[in-house]
């Protein structure tokens, strides 16, 4: 009976529109009945229980729109000092225009909140759209709210923390090169209400050179620290001298040090009893040394990092980061922030056995742990095993020639064509105007359209990294328009008369079942790279693990049959299609690009038990579905734990472990 259901909602909302709409002008009639047909078009989703989620005012399309050219109340087109249009909005109701796409008024404008420096809209909107712009409305004043709050906070343990310092160097009597002469009288008489107009300028561009010149960041005078030195800087008398580098890098850097560990223990162990500490790690090589991240979790600290341990003297006198090493490194900081064993209840490590092994050892000294799999690792070691079919190796194989001829650089006339396109088909920020103007100019055309305009390329893949080929593939498919418009275009085909590389890759990427077998791997391992995704990101996100493990489930059954009788690999096999680009495997465009930063060997393989397998998939056979299927639910296992299947029954933020490693 849905059909019932969501025919007498779009008449009901058919009979308010049309009630509102004789209480309004006649030109807001024709405004009113497309919201009502824009809100009898979604009642079917709202019958069916789904709440549509919207995040910005542009995304109701039936009530704003931006325009390219503003009118003022007198017919005129609005023009900034410049004489440059000036772009905006348009209300679709009262159909008023306002320069500027400014996202709060508009939003402010249909939901008829005054006070916005807007006028509020005067036609009727009807009472279902009203409560979804009101509702926007209200989550955009609170979450403004809780960043103004945030801000305090954090300006308060700014001001906190440098008083503790400055407390705790007096205290220590630290001999420093700045000599502070703060205790005289004599000095409040030296000191100066404000600095005139040459003096303001002059730290203005003292300002913007320091910025220069030490390669700064140009928000940094915006920050609050910075604006804390300013105001400090008043209140000392000409004489103070600044911490030198040894003072910075050693006494100031220990206090600081010992504060925000401090800090960082305190905001752990916050409702510790309630909600429970999570503790994990992993290993890296940075600067090529073998270091081991030790980090733990809480309801309000939700990624801090306890220390980094350097393993140099440890493997350099015969050890190995086995499972007695890690769970060493982690016991001191368990027995310290937890002496009663009664808080730690979760440790998470990536896949490898060793460090796995560390998790049961330590689960054994603390009976409340329990030890899981990071959820990052595990689908990175899934996209790793997919890697060795051959049916993605061709499709490796052809990106990476795709992006050495379009993206790389290498071949400049390719890639400039190719920047061209992306501006046309990705909305690069220049205008109709300044774009013919600039394209009159010829050579300058080029030169200056990079500058101006931020034209989306293909992305550089990591070999070993976190699925990088899989993320390359959805750009590639978003830059499908810009790829075939430019093997299209004449300076291309030109080019390619002269180069044979150019002329294989062209009869590659013409061919649609090449697009259509990139497409269907691409969006069946999709919700794989979103539990990545979701694995990588501060927030919490453990109730939503479980829901994506079970829609790769779902998207493997539905593209099995598909991905089986894919009909570019049951045409082309290994031979034909990978072999044309195997010769370029030793390009430097086509080498590794990303260093493993995981040091233990035994990641797939080896010492930590772990079955790699061989290439999956038959040479001469097209099982890519099944060999998906099967590597899948080979690791699928290590993201289920009684925590996610809990977060996706209770969906709220009750889980100390945000990051799943």
């Amino acid at each position: 009976m849905p059909t019932q259901i969501n025919s007498t909602d779009s008449t009901a909302a058919a009979a308010i529109a049309e009630f509102e709409a004789l209480l309004a002008p006649v030109p807001a009639v024709a405004a009113v009945a497309v919201a009502a047909t824009a809100a009898s078009s979604e009642s079917a989703k709202e019958d069916d229980g789904e709440e549509t989620k919207y995040t910005s005012v542009w995304e109701f399309s039936e009530a704003v729109k931006k325009v390219d050219e503003v009118y003022d109340q007198r017919g005129k087109k609005v023009r900034n000092k410049k004489g440059e249009l000036v772009p905006g909005w348009e209300c679709l109701y009262c159909k008023r225009q306002f320069p500027h796409a400014n996202a709060t008024k508009a939003l402010m404008h249909i939901s008829k909140t005054k006070g916005h420096d807007v006028a509020v809209c005067r036609s009727p909107i009807p009472v279902k759209l009203m409560k979804r712009y009101c509702k926007l409305r209200d989550e955009k004043i609170a979450a403004k709210a809780e960043a103004a709050r945030k801000r305090g906070e954090y300006e308060e343990k700014v001001d906190e923390k440098q008083q503790t310092m400055s407390v705790t160097m007096e205290n220590k009597c630290l001999r420093m090169s700045a000599s502070v002469k703060t205790r005289s009288n004599s000095v409040h008489g030296e000191m100066v209400g404000g600095l005139e107009a040459s003096h303001a300028t002059t730290l203005t561009t003292a300002i913007a050179e320091f910025c220069f010149a030490r390669g700064l960041p140009f928000d940094i005078t915006e920050c609050y620290e910075f604006r804390k030195v300013l105001i400090l800087a008043k209140m000392v008398s000409t004489a103070y001298l600044p911490p030198n580098r040894k003072a910075i890098s050693n006494e100031l850097l220990e206090i600081s040090y010992e504060k925000k560990m401090e800090d960082t223990q305190k905001s752990l162990l916050k409702e510790a009893d309630v909600f429970g500490l999570s503790f994990y790690g992993d290993s890296a090589t940075i600067g090529k040394l073998p270091l081991t991240n030790l980090m733990a979790s809480g309801v309000e600290e939700h990624s801090a990092v306890l220390d980094i341990v350097d393993s140099s003297d440890h493997m350099a006198a015969g050890g190995i980061k086995d499972g007695t090493y890690i769970a060493n490194l982690f016991e001191p900081w368990i027995k310290k922030l937890d002496p009663t064993g009664s808080l730690s209840d979760l440790v998470l490590f990536d896949g490898t056995g060793n460090v796995q092994l560390g998790g049961e050892i330590l689960c054994a000294r603390f009976p409340g742990l329990s030890s899981g799999h990071g959820a990052e690792h595990v689908a990175s070691l899934i996209f790793n095993d997919a890697t060795k079919s051959w049916q993605i190796k061709t499709l490796v194989a052809i990106y990476r020639k795709t992006y050495a001829v379009l993206g790389s650089g290498s071949q400049h006339a390719p890639k400039a064509i190719f920047t061209k396109q992306t501006l046309v088909f990705n909305h690069g920020r220049v205008s109709v105007i300044v774009f013919w103007i600039l394209f009159l100019l010829l050579f300058l055309t080029v030169v200056l359209s990079l500058y101006l305009a931020q034209a989306i390329g293909l992305i550089r893949a990591a070999e070993t990294r976190m699925a990088g080929y899989f993320y390359a593939f959805h750009r590639l498919l978003r830059l499908k328009d810009a790829v075939m418009a430019t093997i299209a275009s004449k300076p291309f085909k030109e080019d390619a008369a002269k180069k044979k590389p150019l002329r294989d890759l062209a009869k590659v990427l013409e061919e649609k079942e090449f697009w259509q077998a990139l497409y269907q791997v691409t969006k069946t391992l999709f919700p794989i790279l979103r539990i990545l995704r979701l694995a990588d990101r501060s927030s919490p996100g453990m109730d939503k693990l479980y829901y994506f493990v079970r829609k790769t489930d779902e998207a493997l059954e539905k593209s099995l049959v598909d991905l089986n009788m894919l009909p570019y690999f049951l045409v082309n096999n290994h031979d034909t299609v990978y072999s044309l680009f195997e010769s370029d495997e030793g390009d430097e465009d086509n080498a590794p690009m990303d260093e493993d930063d995981d040091d233990d060997v035994g990641d797939v393989g080896g010492e930590d038990g772990e079955d790699t397998g061989d290439d999956t998939g038959d040479a001469d056979g097209n099982d890519l579905g099944d060999a998906l299927k099967q590597i899948w639910e080979k690791r699928r296992e290590q993201l289920i734990s009684d925590y996610a299947i809990t977060g996706k029954l209770f969906p709220v933020t009750l889980f100390s472990c945000p990051s799943l490693c």
